[in-house]
């Protein structure tokens, strides 16, 4: 099946990439040149059908250029952070030994011919790094046509159109990258707005990028979301305009009050979507007005917990499997995927998320999650980020410690709870006592200058 190639040329003359710079490409001419170069790529390394390539390379349209054209050999495509050190890079190409490594596109002057190595696609595959809550890598590998099919599903599930104008600012290597903000729009001929990954610039001038540019969709991450919440001083609604953008939250745990606050200051809801990478990235959309609610799943998904209330997924869109540590794939062949997500079915009958395995300790033997304890600690109106951890403890096997970044915070503030800001940690302290039980109340407070974070922005959990 030439899923990419039927698609792309259906669309011809339809806008499907445009930059701030005013670059412009058609659906048509992405095709002529992601042909092209497959070409090219075939009379310089022979078949790559089922062969390994790193892909290395800058942020811009050119990078999907070449994964496409890989696609159309039936290549295993590698994609990294271009931001990696030169001994991060060796390390990959030794454990997972590539037959090639692109970091720029050719310039191609002539249109090269055409061979039957173009029709590879349904041989494609991608592999993904996830770092899940330890921050440690994971190769995940996909069949590219079953994430073609997932995102058919999820664009249809979400309600991309031909009409739509789908924001691009997240990391181009990574999963959303590739399946949110390329291949859904893709699969829906929409047009993808491409601009810098996002940063401190978007923040501030986040609502102004949206009107000035008539986005219709947009993801950010929790943390994402906090940081425009956190910037909302500078970078408020002008007034009068309406917003006609879908937010999506993805990436990692909505907390209910980053969903409150993004809500109350900007007048405009996040649409949680529920992702699980193993399961065919995005695979479900929750109700407008529920933060932790799993959501309407997409075609071909279908979810159960188990009897640890562990939320199991059935997928037509499963990965192949994981990548071992020399590099060889460990082919996954379950029926269910243990998604690591908590979650109870309620009264009406729908499921929804209460945390993760690994968020969850025991102290004295009683469960506690970690990630009630952060969403209740960003409720104290003072609290710009927080991650809490479990520590242990030879008396009660497992406590809660806090770190924390205030807003507005000075530069000179010490870690140490009795050296500074007595009064504003003792109102936070009074805060807690009243939303957590008394086993929950953390053992110790450090006030940090910032919070370690994953490629997404999810709190990079360490084991201390």
């Amino acid at each position: 099946m030439h899923y990419f190639s039927n698609k792309l040329k259906k669309n011809k003359n339809k806008l499907f990439f445009v930059t701030p710079k005013k670059e412009k490409l058609s659906y048509q001419e992405f095709n002529q040149k992601s042909v092209i170069l497959a070409s090219y790529l075939y009379s310089k390394n022979g078949s790559l059908k089922n062969k390994r390539v790193l892909l290395n390379m800058d942020r811009g349209i050119n990078y999907f250029i070449v994964v496409v054209a890989l696609i159309k050999l039936g290549a295993i495509i590698i994609p990294i952070s271009n931001k990696l050190k030169l001994i991060e890079v060796n390390y990959i190409k030794k454990k997972y030994k590539p037959l090639i490594e692109i970091n720029k596109i050719p310039f191609l002057k002539k249109k090269l011919s055409m061979t039957k190595e173009l029709n590879n696609e349904n041989s494609s595959r991608i592999i993904f790094f996830t770092s899940g809550t330890t921050g440690e890598p994971k190769g995940i590998q996909h069949k590219i046509s079953k994430l073609f099919m997932s995102a058919i599903e999820f664009s249809k599930l979400s309600n991309y159109s031909k009409k739509d104008i789908v924001l691009h600012n997240w990391p181009h290597y990574y999963m959303a990258g590739f399946f949110n903000m390329f291949l859904c729009p893709m699969v829906s001929g929409s047009t993808i707005y491409f601009t810098n990954e996002i940063g401190v610039d978007t923040y501030l001038k986040y609502w102004s990028l949206l009107l000035k540019n008539k986005i219709t969709k947009s993801y950010l991450s929790p943390t994402m979301a906090q940081a425009v919440i956190n910037y909302s001083n500078y970078n408020k609604l002008p007034k009068n305009k309406k917003i006609n953008t879908t937010i999506f939250s993805t990436g990692s745990y909505l907390y209910s009050n980053i969903y409150k606050n993004f809500k109350s200051i900007f007048e405009v809801y996040l649409k949680n979507c529920y992702g699980v990478t193993e399961a065919g990235a995005s695979i479900s959309l929750a109700d407008k007005n529920e933060s932790d609610l799993v959501g309407k799943l997409s075609k071909g998904i279908f979810i159960k917990l188990s009897k640890k209330k562990e939320i199991m997924i059935k997928s037509n869109y499963f990965f192949e499997g994981y990548l071992d540590n020399e590099g060889k794939l460990k082919r996954f062949n379950k029926k269910y995927f243990n998604s690591g997500d908590l979650g109870e079915k309620r009264k009406n009958s729908k499921y929804y998320i209460i945390g993760r395995n690994k968020e969850i300790i025991k102290k004295g033997g009683e469960q506690i999650s970690l990630l009630k304890i952060e969403n209740i600690s960003l409720g104290f109106k003072n609290i710009k980020d927080v991650l809490a951890k479990g520590v242990k403890s030879e008396f009660w096997g497992e406590e809660v410690e806090l770190d924390i970044v205030f807003k507005n915070q000075k530069k000179s503030i010490i870690k140490k709870i009795n050296n500074n800001n007595k009064i504003l940690l003792n109102k936070f302290l009074k805060y807690l006592s009243i939303k957590l039980t008394k086993i929950e109340m953390p053992k110790n407070i450090s006030i940090v200058k910032h919070i370690p974070k994953t490629s997404i922005g999810k709190n990079y959990r360490k084991i201390f």
